[in-house]
């Protein structure tokens, strides 16, 4: 088994869509933690400057960032996934662009507006 997950058949995903949104990206967070079965998207300042806030969550192999996302109206957050421990994978381009399938999942599951981020 672990001969075959050397051999280059190994894939990561990521995911990035914008989200229109009228609430805080708390209460967003919330709502998405809840719809995703997550403990929680905990929002905190930025380590570095400009020290804007972001969500993050860690669950089942992906890192989740949410944050606000002004470049894109009338979309206002933006979404980003990947799994972890993917840099072989994204360096190799064998990462999966699961973008189109997670807005159509928010825009079912959530009741929330996403497109896939271009």
């Amino acid at each position: 088994m672990s001969e075959k997950l050397n051999s280059g058949n190994v894939y990561g995903a990521y995911v990035r869509v914008w989200i229109r949104y009228e609430g805080t990206l708390e209460q967003l967070a919330c709502k998405l933690a809840t719809a995703l079965n997550l403990k929680s998207i905990d929002v905190e300042a930025k380590e570095n400057p400009p020290h804007a806030k972001v969500g993050m969550a860690e669950a089942f192999g992906w890192v989740v960032w949410l944050e606000e996302d002004s470049e894109h109206p009338p979309y206002k957050f933006a979404l980003c996934m990947k799994t972890e421990d993917s840099i072989t994978e994204l360096f190799e381009g064998r990462m999966h662009d699961l973008s189109p399938w997670f807005a159509r999942f928010l825009i079912t599951a959530c009741d929330i507006e996403a497109v896939p981020a271009d």
